[in-house]
């Protein structure tokens, strides 16, 4: 294609988006491995094990809606309760601290890589150009930094702990570079629901700053390796959360109804861990510009798909990654061009969204 051809088709309304266009992820992270600790330091670890529990446990589903559908029927009240009253046995996997260990300790690693420079594979010369010119500018003008600082925050606050997060007593969690000739560190101790920037100590906020302003530099230049540990107070003999497994199609009589994710080597079975998508998720939980209050904070997705509630936060208002790549990569790959600042790029909050797209990474059309 020639060059006056190709500036004609990027001056067209709406862009057209090649047929092959992906990105490699710039953010990859690893499974977390599960402990049971003596106390806050992680002193006395071992592993954190998944057992087989058998429970009676009670049916809770709406007999209404059956007895309304049935009203014709004789004695459907009756045969409704009968039903939900019927002993509902279940076989679970479940994880529990022990009773002298009531320290839960949780470790991945993870790594920023700056993939989000160039396309992986793309079919047009002219629009990977754009994307390029596009991610160029923005990284001239700091925005990787902005961004680093937003992917800080669920690392300092726990996120990624999701439910263990709703009992612990006290946490703390400590992230250590280990990329650099000198290994940093960044502790931070979150207070309880404290997930927002805002919800943090003075002191923490400074370092999460530091470590935001470290992630933004490795995601537009160079890779970064970290390593992350958290170590909660959950509670002698209580209940730790691993992550859960789906399971596909129907389950047979008799077989687990619970199944929780769990990691056998080194000659240990069983161990307890989080699957690495479900703390993938946590770590690109910095989506607050789709402008749902009710919402609150989401993982950066390209269409605004919430699963917990089936819904997009973005579709509607075409502020998905293909709507607005459509309607404003061109315009905004004009005005990045002569920017001293990204203060004066229209819809600024679009732009990092579309540039937290790139680095969340995957096959996009």
């Amino acid at each position: 294609m020639s060059e006056s051809n190709a500036a004609v088709m990027l001056d067209a309304e709406p862009l057209i988006l090649p047929t092959m266009l992906s990105y490699k992820r710039s953010i990859s992270q690893g499974r977390a491995l599960m402990f049971a600790c003596s106390d806050m330091s992680g002193r006395d670890a071992e592993p954190l094990l998944v057992e087989v529990a058998c429970l009676r446990g009670t049916k809770a589903f709406d007999i209404w809606k059956n007895i309304e559908e049935a009203k014709k029927q004789s004695l459907a009240l009756e045969k409704g309760i009968h039903e939900v009253t019927t002993p509902n046995p279940q076989r679970v996997e479940t994880a529990f601290m022990p009773e002298n260990k009531p320290y839960l300790k949780v470790c991945f690693s993870a790594k920023y890589l700056a993939n989000s420079r160039a396309p992986h594979m793309c079919n047009n010369l002219a629009v990977g150009g754009l994307f390029k010119d596009v991610v160029r500018h923005y990284t001239r003008l700091e925005g990787f930094q902005y961004l680093g600082l937003r992917y800080a925050i669920p690392l300092a606050t726990g996120l990624w702990m999701w439910r263990n997060n709703d009992e612990a007593f006290e946490k703390r969690i400590k992230i250590t570079v280990v990329s650099s000739a000198k290994p940093q560190v960044f502790e931070f101790s979150p207070d309880y629901n404290a997930f927002s920037y805002t919800d943090l100590s003075p002191s923490d906020q400074k370092k999460v700053d530091e470590l935001g302003t470290l992630i933004g530099l490795h995601l537009a230049h160079k890779p970064l390796a970290i390593n992350v540990e958290a170590v909660y107070h959950m509670g002698g003999g209580t209940q730790a959360y691993p992550s859960q497994e789906m399971i596909m199609g129907d389950r047979e009589k008799g077989e687990l109804s619970r199944t929780l994710y769990k990691v056998s080597q080194g000659g240990i079975k069983n161990q307890a861990a989080l699957h690495e998508q479900k703390i993938g998720n946590a770590m690109r939980c910095i989506d607050d510009w789709h402008g749902h209050d009710h919402f609150g904070v989401q993982a950066v997705e390209p269409l605004g798909v919430v699963s917990t509630h089936q819904a997009s936060t973005r579709v509607e208002n075409k502020r998905d990654f293909f709507s607005l790549c459509k309607s404003k990569l061109v315009l905004w790959r004009n005005e990045l061009e002569n920017a001293k600042s990204l203060a004066t790029v229209t819809d600024l909050h679009d732009l990092h969204y579309v540039i937290a797209v790139l680095v969340r990474g995957g096959a996009f059309v």
